[in-house]
C-alpha cells in the first residue's frame, strides 16, 4: 500500500513537472498545500499520504496566467465557465473548477485556490499575496515547488479542516469529518515544537483573525489525543466565539445547526443522509450549483 502511495504521487508530479518548471520561471507567488507537502512535514517522506490531486495557493490577480500554463502544459479544465460564472466564483469562493492531465491510463488533478477561507465568511479575510511571502523550496520526485513554512502550514490546514468539517458540500458528498484531520494538527506540533509553540500559534492566529477556527480544530484534536500537551494551546486559544462553534456544523449563520450527535459518532461517519434530512430549500439550491461546478 504505502509503495502505491508512493507511486502515485511521483506520477502526478511526473506530469506537473513542466508546468512547476514554467511556473517557478515566471515570477507568480504561490505555494503547494496540503498532499505531498503536508506528508513530507508530518513523516519527511512526500509520498507517504495518499492525495486524489496537487492543490496550489495562488492570488487572485494570478488566476488568468496561471490557467493559461496549465492549458499550455497540457491540462484542461473540468468545467469551461462562462464569464458570469468566472466572475461569480473568483468574487464568492476559494477555488475555480479542477484542471486535469491525462497520459495513458496516469493522470493528475490540479486544484488551483485563491483564498484561504469560504465563500461565506464575512470577516477580514487574509491577504494571500502576504500570506505567501517566505515560501520555501521543496523538491518533490524531482519536481521543484514552493511550499509554505511549517506555521503558515497549520493556518491552512486549521481554516482547510474547518471548512471540511463544516461544509454542506462535503458533509453530504464523502465522510467529512476524519480522524486524519486531527492528526495532522497533532503531529505538525509534535514534530515543529518551536516553530508551533502555543505563543506563536497565538500570535499568527490572533493575527490572522482565526482565533475561533483554532480553537475549534485543537478542542477536537484533543478529544483524539489523550496529551496533556495540548492544553495550553487550548487554553491560549479559546475565545466565546470559537466555544459556540463546537457544538455546530454549517460555514454561515444562515446555514448553521446544532448536531444532534456527538463527537465520536461523527468521527470517520458518514453522515449524508442525517444533513441532507436538514437541509432546506437554499442550502439545497446551492449544493446543486456547487455540484454543478465542482463535482
Amino acid at each position: 500500500m504505502e509503495k502505491n502511495k508512493e507511486a502515485f504521487c511521483k506520477i502526478q508530479y511526473l506530469l506537473s513537472k513542466n508546468f512547476f518548471h514554467e511556473l517557478n520561471s515566471c515570477g507568480v507567488e504561490y505555494a503547494v498545500v496540503k498532499g505531498c507537502p503536508l506528508a513530507y512535514y508530518k513523516t519527511g517522506s512526500p509520498g507517504s499520504r495518499l492525495s486524489s490531486d496537487i492543490d496550489i495557493l495562488i492570488s487572485r490577480r494570478d488566476i488568468d496566467k496561471v490557467t493559461g500554463l496549465l492549458e499550455a502544459n497540457g491540462f484542461r479544465s473540468s468545467y469551461v465557465l462562462s464569464r458570469k460564472e468566472r466572475i461569480m466564483l473568483v468574487s464568492n469562493s476559494h477555488q475555480i473548477p479542477a484542471y486535469f492531465k491525462s497520459l495513458g491510463k496516469c493522470n493528475v488533478q490540479m486544484d488551483v485556490n485563491f483564498d484561504l477561507f469560504w465563500g461565506e465568511y464575512k470577516g477580514k479575510r487574509i491577504e494571500v499575496s502576504e500570506f505567501l511571502n517566505g515560501t520555501v523550496e521543496l523538491d518533490i520526485f524531482g519536481c521543484r515547488i514552493r511550499t509554505l513554512p511549517p506555521l503558515k502550514c497549520m493556518v491552512q490546514i486549521i481554516l482547510h479542516h474547518y471548512k471540511e468539517a463544516n461544509s454542506l458540500y462535503h458533509l453530504t458528498g464523502h465522510i467529512a469529518i476524519r480522524r486524519r484531520m486531527f492528526e495532522d494538527i497533532y503531529v505538525l506540533c509534535k514534530r515543529y515544537p518551536e516553530e508551533l509553540s502555543v505563543d506563536r500559534m497565538y500570535e499568527v492566529c490572533d493575527r490572522y483573525g482565526i482565533l475561533p477556527y483554532a480553537y475549534y480544530m485543537f478542542y477536537y484534536t484533543r478529544q483524539v489525543y489523550d496529551d496533556a500537551a495540548l492544553d495550553g494551546y487550548l487554553e491560549a486559544l479559546c475565545t466565546e466565539e470559537g466555544r459556540r462553534l463546537l457544538g455546530c456544523y454549517g460555514l454561515s449563520d444562515q446555514e448553521r445547526r446544532a448536531w444532534r450527535i456527538s463527537f465520536s459518532e461523527r468521527l470517520d461517519a458518514d453522515l449524508s443522509k442525517m444533513i441532507e434530512s436538514e437541509l432546506s430549500l437554499e442550502d439545497r439550491e446551492k449544493l446543486e450549483r456547487n455540484r454543478g461546478l465542482f463535482g
